[in-house]
């Protein structure tokens, strides 16, 4: 191409970074990716991609700084892939499994959306305490915003798996997070199985079938509250209010 008079632009360099990087030729890769003079992020990611694949995980991490220097704004596969290396790195000084830390990954990764990882992440830990719980159930808030009941349910299974649906404080954020997708038949189906119920969990459950225009439904679990002793709260009288 060159012989025949042609400069290279962005695309071809970027076809030959990632050329490079599948036969395992980070160097070569490297050597093009300097020769550019005003690399996108398209290009820095395939570049911390090839470190990352060749477990670099220092010289990614390197890259992702100097990225930043060069005021190019990172996008999504540039933070997961970082994640990665950061991840890797723990794993490697074994403190992926230290719960503050592993809150740390839970919450990075629910932000990328990766369920999957927050999920193993969760179920590798040897001792749970507050601070896990904190971040688990802030991933179930997550996927409330993005109204993905499927990433949701992703959760619920590893949650099931663990043996941990029982617990009040994770019930209730299963049935918000349902309640708020719009799936309020499994979140009525969660309710139901629950064993132990607070104020809240009633009152997420009162607010779902209200804003899903189940107002029947809403009164009569408003019934059900009085009935089982559980005192209603200021909360309580405003969901029954939007009905």
């Amino acid at each position: 191409m060159q012989f025949c008079g042609f400069e290279p632009g962005e695309v071809t360099y970027i076809n030959m970074l990632t050329a490079c990087v599948k036969c395992g030729d980070v160097e070569t890769a490297r050597q093009m990716f300097d020769n550019m003079s005003c690399p996108s992020v398209i290009s820095w990611n395939a570049i911390i991609s090839g470190y990352s694949q060749n477990e670099n995980h220092k010289e990614a991490i390197d890259l992702f700084r100097e990225m930043q220097f060069q005021t190019v704004k990172p996008d999504r596969t540039t933070v997961t892939v970082i994640l990665k290396q950061v991840h890797a790195a723990l794993q490697k000084a074994a403190l992926h499994t230290e719960n503050y830390v592993a809150s740390g990954l839970i919450g990075m990764y629910s932000k990328c959306g990766r369920t999957e990882m927050v999920g193993h992440i969760f179920s590798s830990l040897p001792e749970l305490d507050i601070v896990c719980w904190n971040s688990m159930i802030a991933v179930l808030s997550c996927c409330t915003k993005l109204s993905s009941s499927f990433q949701g349910r992703q959760i619920h299974s590893q949650v099931v798996k663990d043996g941990y649906e029982s617990d009040v404080f994770v019930g209730t954020a299963l049935v918000d997070m349902y309640c708020k997708c719009g799936d309020i038949d499994e979140a009525q189906k969660h309710f139901d199985m629950m064993p132990v119920r607070n104020v809240v969990t009633w009152n997420e459950m009162i607010h779902g079938y209200a804003e899903n225009g189940r107002g029947d439904d809403a009164a009569r679990l408003y019934e059900d509250i009085i009935a089982s002793g559980v005192k209603p709260d200021r909360i309580t009288f405003i969901s029954v209010d939007c009905m």
